[in-house]
């Protein structure tokens, strides 16, 4: 009897055993603590809470901006340290910063007493009437005067805006200081029909159906009469090279502003037509802030 009992002590025993092994597979005894470690890059130790020393800074990839810097911002838990500070560079339209892609929010201001307002700096909205190639921006084009010469002055276009798509807009928004009677708008476009076969430039009447239409403030403003010139005897290089487009008409409207926000809206017909830019001449204040375009800053990539 005795030989039993010591038996089922030392089976006992031994079940025992195996259980505090299994026990132990489950719940390993923890590492002494030698080694410090920061996942959460707080620039302390995430076990202990001792200060790390020589803690690297993680900075954001994508770019910080004010008015006239740009800058990478820690992603760490010091949030306040920056890295790379550097001023603007903005591009030849001195619209994009050329580093951090930024817009440059300064008004634009009066050159005796005249607003000039680029179609670049211009809200571009397709509509969904047509894809992004329809509304490419070029800037520092030459002005077209007759075939094979560029000795006109600078300017800028959105190329072919509206033709096979109709529906397009650009929109100049600004805000005048107060109100405003009989103010004169200058309106530069150039005609876009032309024709690889007989090699010209169609002469484009506003009036008619299909030409592109204007409003201001949301009402609509007749441009009948006013036409955009036609070209004629054309070469091929004139076509291909996009100078024959530059034929810039200017087409004058008098239009009345209102206190505060005031909204000029080009859209597209049938017929093609480039646009340079707006031209107001008041003494009204006006303010034109060049933020319009962010939407569509790869136009100027």
């Amino acid at each position: 009897m005795k030989k039993k009992f010591l038996a089922l002590l030392a089976a006992s025993a031994m079940v025992l055993g195996a259980g505090a092994v299994m026990a132990g597979c489950n719940t390993p005894a923890e590492p002494e603590h030698t080694t410090h470690y920061d996942v959460n890059a707080d620039g302390k130790c995430d076990k202990c809470g001792e200060d790390m020393e020589g803690h690297s800074h993680i900075y954001s990839k994508k770019w910080s901006s004010d008015a006239t810097h740009h800058w990478h911002a820690a992603v760490c838990a010091h949030d306040g340290e920056i890295n790379d500070k550097a001023a603007h560079e903005y591009d030849e339209g001195g619209l994009l910063c050329k580093v951090c892609k930024a817009v440059d929010a300064t008004p634009v201001a009066p050159v005796n007493g005249v607003y000039h307002y680029e179609a670049e700096y211009a809200e571009l909205d397709d509509n969904g009437a047509a894809d992004n190639a329809t509304m490419t921006v070029e800037l520092n084009k030459h002005e077209f005067t007759q075939s094979g010469k560029e000795d006109g002055p600078l300017v800028s276009n959105v190329g072919y805006f509206g033709g096979n798509s109709s529906g397009q807009t650009i929109t100049w928004k600004f805000n005048a200081a107060e109100a405003a009677e009989n103010v004169t708008v200058t309106l530069r476009m150039a005609s876009s029909v032309g024709s690889w076969n007989d090699k010209k430039i169609t002469e484009i009447d506003l009036g008619a159906e299909g030409a592109p239409t204007l409003s201001v403030n949301n009402s609509a403003v007749s441009l009948e009469g006013k036409k955009l010139d036609g070209l004629a005897n054309l070469t091929q290089q004139d076509m291909q090279s996009g100078v024959a487009y530059h034929n810039f008409c200017d087409i004058v409207i008098t239009i009345n502003l209102v206190a505060g926000e005031n909204t000029i809206v080009l859209t597209s017909g049938t017929k093609g037509v480039n646009v340079d830019k707006i031209m107001i001449a008041t003494t009204t204040a006006l303010e034109f802030s060049r933020t319009n375009n962010l939407s569509r800053p790869s136009a100027h990539s």
